[in-house]
């Protein structure tokens, strides 16, 4: 897929410029983000990246996964200090390719908040997840779904910026969105699935991006019943990277994961009522 794409930057000769990134939230509080960069250039040229000073750049392998082999091996400098690792003006040759990967381990105010029922709907047979999921970020979010440890629900296809969104959607324990395959690598490109810039990634491809989060988010959806997983793809996604360049040609994609609590609702269960013995009366002979 990668030669391909640099086939056909080749012929186009423009700069290539696309930045990933998932967000981790936990409890109301942003915990942690990944960010992947991506360059293709048509000349040998230097190019400095603006990124977040507390993150911990290095160069990032396009294979996630893969038993054997240790991906791209590319010297890729960079300046380390208390606040962390982060990348120097880069030098890419003509025609080549530099892809980077930096993770943000600090807190902030989460940008999804969530008051989700689970309940059984004798109508439709099936589990519902109900309620109320609330935007609090500055961009549209879309692609919003409700992950459980046996099934997801696709609640809402856009929630605006500072909206509140209704929920109400049935869990599809067939919907293999997040089912893992043993039997090929996880793959990853920040290209897309295709050449076009409308092709874009799903959710859970970009979600693996931080492949160990990613494993923590399982075990605990296994673990707890009562916790769910709200995935949101953000509509326009911001440069969380900067290449002050208005000449490349732009592509940024940015995914948030939520862990939530879910309260379970079980519709079977009948109150139990509690049953009071009078105590036997006793009279003076």
């Amino acid at each position: 897929m990668i030669r391909i794409f640099i086939g056909y930057a080749f012929k186009s000769g423009d700069l290539h410029f696309r930045t990933t990134s998932i967000i981790d939230e936990a409890d109301s509080v942003r915990v942690a983000a990944t960010d992947v960069a991506a360059i293709y250039s048509p000349k040998t040229s230097d190019y400095d990246l603006k990124c977040d000073t507390e993150g911990w750049w290095r160069p990032a392998s396009e294979f996630v996964g893969w038993s054997g082999g240790g991906g791209l091996k590319v010297d890729i400098p960079c300046h380390q200090d208390y606040h962390g690792n982060r990348p120097l003006p880069l030098r890419v040759n003509v025609w080549n390719l530099r892809l980077l990967e930096g993770t943000t381990l600090a807190t902030a105010p989460a940008m999804i908040e969530s008051k989700l029922t689970l309940k059984y709907d004798s109508k439709l047979k099936k589990r519902v997840v109900s309620g109320t999921i609330t935007n609090r970020g500055s961009d549209v979010l879309k692609n919003v779904i409700v992950r459980l440890n046996d099934g997801v629900a696709r609640v809402s296809p856009v929630i605006e910026a500072g909206a509140t969104a209704e929920v109400s959607a049935p869990v599809d324990t067939r919907d293999s969105t997040f089912a893992v395959t043993e039997q090929s690598p996880r793959y990853y490109s920040p290209w897309g699935g295709d050449i076009g810039p409308t092709s874009q990634p799903s959710v859970s491809k970009i979600a693996d991006l931080a492949s160990g989060r990613s494993e923590r988010v399982e075990k605990l959806l296994k673990q707890y019943r009562d916790t769910a997983c709200v995935y949101a793809e953000c509509a326009a996604a911001p440069e969380t990277v900067k290449l002050e360049l208005p000449e490349a040609k732009r592509l940024h994609q940015q995914v948030i994961r939520s862990l939530v609590h879910l309260e379970r609702i079980d519709a079977t269960t009948k109150p139990q009522l509690q049953v009071i013995t009078p105590k036997p009366q006793v009279t003076d002979p």
